[in-house]
């Protein structure tokens, strides 16, 4: 996921290359997993009748969007249809959906499978590793946080901070403070 001046910028790029056909086909679905990585969820929740128009899916933006909301039977029915209909983006939802509601078995298994996708791996293994810290499970989401770490372009300071919380946990303070200091200096 981007760091929020990222967000604005990928929305600014994506108005800015609007005349290009592939752009404008996809541009519905592009917005939509903008405004989820600015939390904007109720504006996804509204961009659901220009989907409808433009004939893109949105369905796993709704869902996450929804679950963030609270509404988890709408996200659930939607991340659903995602699935069915083959989104790239269905497995992800699903597991943001459980674990919004708190199911973080079952949020842990759709993380698993959604990184399964390389291109997917390195926001999958971080989801997965926040599950795993929500069961309890530091050693685990330890391995999750550093897939995660390297799997993406770059080092997130927010990874890395969960890392040295999984080490602290697992009494591995020396590692944990090498980890700190790395986020620090990303800070």
């Amino acid at each position: 996921m981007c760091e929020a001046e990222q967000w604005e910028g990928a929305l600014v790029e994506l108005k800015r290359q609007s005349y290009v056909p592939f752009v404008r086909r996809n541009a519905t679905a592009w917005k939509a997993q903008i405004f989820i990585g600015m939390e904007r969820y109720r504006d996804v929740l509204a961009m659901k009748e220009e989907a409808r128009r433009s004939a893109c899916n949105i369905d796993p933006f709704l869902a996450v969007a929804n679950a963030r909301l609270g509404n988890i039977d709408k996200a659930l029915r939607a991340a659903s249809d995602a699935l069915r209909s083959k989104q790239p983006d269905a497995k992800m939802a699903l597991g943001h959906v459980y674990f919004a509601a708190q199911d973080f078995d079952r949020a842990l298994v759709w993380f698993e499978a959604a990184a399964q996708n390389r291109i997917q791996r390195a926001g999958a293994m971080r989801a997965a590793g926040v599950t795993l810290i929500a069961l309890g499970d530091y050693r685990e989401a330890r391995k999750a946080f550093e897939q995660a770490i390297r799997s993406g372009p770059f080092a997130r300071r927010e990874d890395l901070i969960h890392l040295a919380e999984c080490c602290r946990q697992c009494h591995q303070e020396g590692f944990a403070a090498e980890i700190e200091q790395l986020a620090e200096e990303k800070g």
